[in-house]
């Protein structure tokens, strides 16, 4: 499965930044901290993304949910998601799903758990733009461990040519088996797992964002219909 995309418009709802204390924090932009452009309340801007990236904040996008609170992620919260993943006992063969990249936290511990799959659906443009980065700095120190692999395994082989060709073997068959991967879904969870495939291990920890456009609309009536919230309209869509 390819990185793949929902038709989103590059739409960014969520800014970067740093508490007074210089902790990092993922919030909620608005209105008014749009119009400010410095600060949100008491947080200093990180600078990136940035509206003048080509990251466009509609109006009608920039409203908050239905609450007070808009801080979506903070630093304390990284010893907590790393409980999470840790519960989920994560191992080589699994093809994991995670809603939401947020600040990466639970991502990298993902990644040190070395999954064969690792399905990300991230559905604001600013966020998913540092979760590519991410990806690729995985993806770059995936290429050096095996070069790394395999210049120590041709010295070994060199020193010891009767081992050589069953190592090779050995290579070819655990790179066939357990060649791992990144997926980024830009989109709704909601428009995106219906169609997905199924998965070992799922890590669900969003932060309510608004749908938008026919997507809202279609998931009041799913929740209208059932008397459900969001977890039992999650869990519809991702235990089947």
């Amino acid at each position: 499965m390819a990185e793949t995309t929902a038709s989103l418009p590059p739409i960014s709802r969520l800014e970067y930044g740093r508490d007074p204390e210089g902790k990092e924090l993922l919030v909620m932009r608005t209105l008014q901290s749009h119009e400010r452009g410095k600060k949100h309340a008491g947080m200093e801007r990180s600078g990136e993304p940035r509206d003048d990236d080509g990251i466009v904040p509609a109006l009608e996008a920039l409203q908050p949910y239905q609450g007070t609170n808009t801080i979506v992620m903070m630093e304390w919260e990284k010893e907590y998601v790393e409980k999470l993943v840790e519960a989920l006992n994560v191992q080589a063969d699994d093809e994991v799903l995670e809603i939401g990249w947020g600040l990466g936290y639970s991502a990298a511990a993902i990644q040190r758990r070395r999954p064969r799959r690792h399905v990300i659906i991230e559905c604001d443009t600013g966020v998913l733009e540092r979760a590519k980065l991410w990806k690729e700095s995985v993806e770059h120190s995936w290429r050096k461990e095996e070069q790394s692999a395999r210049k120590e395994s041709g010295s070994h082989n060199e020193d010891h040519p009767e081992e050589g060709e069953s190592n090779k073997k050995q290579q070819t068959r655990e790179t066939e088996s357990f060649e791992r991967s990144i997926v980024l879904v830009h989109a709704f969870w909601q428009q995106a797992l219906p169609s997905m495939d199924m998965f070992t291990a799922v890590l669900m920890d969003d932060f309510p964002l608004p749908l938008l456009g026919p997507e809202a609309e279609n998931e009041s009536r799913v929740l209208a219909s059932t008397g459900g919230s969001r977890w039992h309209h999650f869990l519809d869509l991702v235990v089947r």
